[in-house]
């Protein structure tokens, strides 16, 4: 039996689907290159002997897009870690919050998808720390391909015991942002 092609259910064409992404591509970079971007993304020098030491006072640092790094209960939390100077095709906006060489010891890693905005390989290799990684389940099976040690699963809604705090789960439309309430 022949293989069935997947079709909408609704009538909408896509013959023009290629067309309208090379417009919306060649207009995104004429943006991108006549917009002034310097002024859209604040920056604070951030206390890197207070980040170091801290394991006591509960802390959130802003790195860039959805990478945070969350001090709480004695440990080091880092989020969606991305470094990376480019995503795809784009440079970065503004330079990581704090640069990879300068951050403490990560003790968890919290990864919400694999998408190149919220993993990159690299800077997680980079990480410093013991590094326990916890993801979404259906993530821990293809996790790297087997570049790191398989990740402890979250289900929506429970929670996990790290040392002596909790790791609680969201669904996944719940960025990092939105759980902290910022």
């Amino acid at each position: 039996m022949p293989k069935k092609r997947f079709g909408n259910m609704d009538p909408i064409g896509t013959s023009s689907a290629r067309t309208h992404f090379d417009r919306w591509r060649q207009e995104r970079l004429h943006k991108i290159r006549t917009k002034d971007y310097s002024h859209c993304v604040p920056n604070v020098k951030p206390d890197l002997k207070f980040l170091q030491s801290n394991r006591t006072e509960t802390s959130v640092t802003w790195i860039g897009h959805s990478t945070f790094l969350i001090q709480a209960a004695g440990l080091n939390i880092v989020t969606d870690p991305v470094w990376a100077r480019r995503m795809a095709f784009q440079k970065r906006l503004a330079p990581p919050g704090i640069e990879l060489s300068d951050m403490p010891p990560a003790d968890v890693v919290l990864i919400s998808h694999s998408h190149y905005d919220h993993l990159h390989v690299s800077s997680l290799r980079r990480l410093r720390g013991p590094k326990k990684c916890s993801s979404l389940p259906g993530f821990a099976a293809s996790f790297l391909s087997g570049a790191f040690a398989i990740p402890r699963n979250f289900i929506g809604g429970r929670t996990r015991p790290f040392t002596a705090s909790k790791s609680h789960s969201f669904p996944p439309s719940i960025g990092p942002a939105a759980i902290l309430g910022i």
